[in-house]
């Protein structure tokens, strides 16, 4: 059985591409985007604190990109 890995970008294009059939779900997946970075960057601080100083500044880029982005 063939399983197709669905990545972030895809998730999002699918979720920006019918908003009627995912009202809600935008502001919800990107919560859970936003808790799963925040955890892999504690982690990464944890376990190497000299590439979190990265992980941390893309996870606030997304956080921006995030807010500046409308919900449905």
């Amino acid at each position: 059985m063939y399983i197709k890995k669905i990545n972030d970008k895809q998730i999002r294009e699918m979720m920006m591409g019918n908003p009627s059939l995912f009202r809600g779900m935008i502001s919800t997946h990107y919560h859970y985007v936003d808790r799963v970075r925040q955890e892999m960057a504690l982690y990464e601080h944890q376990a190497n604190p000299l590439s979190a100083e990265q992980l941390v500044t893309g996870y606030l880029s997304f956080r921006e990109q995030c807010e500046a982005m409308p919900e449905i």
